[in-house]
């Protein structure tokens, strides 16, 4: 079966996606930034932390409503293979960082790695539509 169409419109749903994730996260919470900090904090320091400073359900109901609609292209991707995945990925995080630079103040930090993300996720969409 023939996906080269299938890439380019993985690599759009996966930026919507990101877009959309982004935009129901409260704005001051970045979430892989949580992570990177929790990690870090626990492993490295050794002391107690937190992912989500202060947790309010209501804050994420909104996050846990469009993470179906996420889910749909992620399962996708993986029945694709290891390019789908990786152009799901890039496209998320691409999409994920473009409006985390843009929504709160403008970072010109946070959009260089968007725009990282978005022409990496382009270059391995345009390798995996020509094999």
């Amino acid at each position: 079966m023939k996906y080269s169409y299938a890439f380019t419109k993985l690599y759009v749903a996966s930026i919507v996606g990101g877009l959309c994730m982004r935009y129901t996260i409260p704005s001051d919470t970045d979430i892989f930034g949580s992570v990177i900090g929790y990690l870090y904090n626990s492993l490295i320091l050794h002391t107690e932390s937190s992912i989500i400073g202060t947790f309010n359900l209501n804050d994420y109901l909104l996050t846990l409503m469009v993470l179906p609609i996420i889910l749909g292209p992620l399962i996708y991707s993986v029945v694709i293979g290891k390019w789908g995945l990786a152009t799901f990925i890039l496209g998320f995080m691409a999409g994920y960082y473009m409006l985390l630079a843009i929504r709160s103040e403008f970072s010109i930090p946070t959009l260089i790695v968007a725009v990282g993300f978005l022409s990496f996720g382009s270059m391995a969409t345009l390798y995996a539509r020509t094999r």
